[in-house]
């Protein structure tokens, strides 16, 4: 694997509980503990991600997204709590992007 690029990783499956999220942000430790920069978009309706690395009032502010999507708004990319990983934060209210 070339580390030198940026690397992609998908998990999904239309099936819930199957530990997509817990994976993920597992995943997601596991690679900045070995010292990679990660990205993580939360694309969930549950939005399971932001919950975990934002706060409530965290989610409620700034760009997620839907701004990232619909407006190409870089601001959309969050920092975390944890060294190396950042996030795009689901602030869909499950209207905005279906249409």
């Amino acid at each position: 694997m070339n580390l030198n690029r940026a690397q992609k990783l998908s998990l999904v499956s239309s099936k819930g509980g199957v530990g997509k999220s817990t994976w993920a942000i597992n995943g997601a430790c596991a690679l900045a503990d070995m010292g990679l920069n990660v990205l993580c978009i939360d694309l969930d309706p549950q939005q399971s991600l932001s919950k975990f690395f934002c706060t409530p009032d965290e989610l409620r502010q700034g760009s997620g997204l839907v701004e990232f999507v619909t407006r190409s708004d870089t601001a959309a990319i969050r920092n975390t709590l944890f060294p190396r990983i950042s996030l795009i934060a689901n602030n869909d209210d499950g209207e905005t992007l279906n249409q």
